[in-house]
């Protein structure tokens, strides 16, 4: 029996709510509040980037357990714990307790947004017709792009008293998505979770290890615009706090757009090259120009990209792995990206450190966009088969 209107309505707009609080709050809240932290001294750009990083090592180590937490306890449980988690951690920045307690609440911060992203689009296509798939996928991460909108408009006026403010909004708000959220998470076993996945042939296994190390390469291409566009224009271009982390709101624009516009287009891997080609062009725009707005546009697309990326490669995982790989393989690509986004934001507090600076780091983002490019293209002229096939 299928969806209701009424079900698939609050599956979106529940999944959405997820992806709102997991990512576009608990994550990313993290950059533009970047400047408001600096000016406060709770952190300088070397701390602040290998804080970065901790987050994406927990987000990493948190993506590779997902799958088999949901196998034993069931995904709408372990999603309920991670929000309920991430919570504790917008909360928890807020107290000036030092620079170890806000490395320890971002890497809490980091298993919320594993969690949230391993098994919420998981549990959000479960039932859902095969051709509307593509849909709810776009519009569920959607939802990461409007919450860093939101953060971007609520922050500048929230931290007026410093950044501490800005972090206690944030964590309201990620309560609130929890609230609405939790009656789609309940704690119900479902047969494609709790089976172990079944082998994939040869040539689907070569096509989505070929997107899943493009996927990973375009994570590190992303860390500048990602991470510190805001704290790129408070420092190098001269923003002052509120405005830069208001400027952050282009990247939201572009994460709220990038799911619904590149996952529409025809092949779910042309898809996957044409965000890498939209990627390109951010990184040139933040190469060649110093204008301020022409910066801040480059985070739309960079954030078009990056968001017309995931939802791309979940479909990828359930298209090439079938059901019961799909959170086994998107738990791998899961993983794979926060790897990326690890290295290259050690990358960047390395570059700090020996002195280098912010346009160093979109030099490195353009080398890395060019191998993930190359990828997606060669994935594109692979024949793949049902995923019913079996290993040979």
């Amino acid at each position: 029996m299928g969806l209701t209107r009424g079900q698939y309505l609050y599956r979106v707009l529940a999944g959405m709510a997820c992806m709102l609080a997991a990512i576009g709050f608990v994550r990313y809240a993290y950059a533009p509040l970047m400047p408001a932290m600096f000016h406060a001294g709770w952190l300088d750009p070397t701390l602040a980037a290998y804080i970065g990083a901790g987050n994406f090592a927990a987000n990493l180590l948190a993506a590779m357990a997902a799958a088999r937490l949901a196998r034993r306890f069931t995904a709408g449980r372990v999603a309920r714990w991670s929000l309920l988690l991430g919570v504790l951690a917008t909360a928890g920045d807020a107290l000036p307790l030092g620079t170890w307690w806000i490395g320890l609440c971002r890497v809490a911060a980091g298993c919320t947004a594993a969690g949230i992203m391993v098994l919420v689009p998981v549990i959000a296509v479960r039932g859902v017709a095969t051709e509307r798939r593509s849909v709810i996928a776009g519009l569920l991460f959607t939802g990461s792009g409007l919450g860093v909108v939101i953060a971007s408009l609520v922050i500048p006026v929230s931290i007026a008293d410093g950044p501490g403010g800005g972090w206690l909004v944030m964590g309201g708000g990620t309560l609130l998505c929890t609230l609405l959220a939790w009656a789609m998470l309940r704690p119900m076993p479902d047969p494609s979770e709790a089976a172990t996945p079944e082998p994939i042939c040869r040539t689907n296994r070569v096509a989505i290890m070929t997107l899943l190390l493009s996927y990973g390469l375009f994570a590190v291409c992303s860390v500048p615009h990602s991470i510190f566009l805001s704290a790129y224009l408070h420092h190098e271009l001269g923003l002052p706090p509120p405005q830069a982390a208001l400027a952050y709101i282009s990247y939201g624009i572009g994460l709220a757009a990038g799911g619904p516009v590149l996952a529409r287009v025809a092949g779910l891997r042309k898809a996957a090259v044409a965000s890498v080609c939209f990627g390109s062009a951010a990184i040139a725009i933040a190469l060649l120009s110093r204008n301020v707005t022409l910066v801040i546009v480059s985070g739309g697309l960079l954030g078009m990209a990056q968001m017309g990326m995931v939802p791309i490669g979940s479909l990828c995982c359930l298209e090439l792995a079938g059901p019961t790989g799909h959170a086994c393989w998107w738990g791998r690509f899961t993983a794979t990206y926060t790897l990326g986004v690890c290295l290259g934001t050690l990358a960047m507090g390395a570059m700090f450190h020996a002195g280098l600076g912010y346009l160093d780091g979109f030099w490195m983002a353009a080398g890395f966009n060019a191998l993930s490019l190359l990828l997606a293209i060669t994935a594109t002229w692979m024949r793949v088969k049902p995923p019913a096939c079996r290993t040979g």
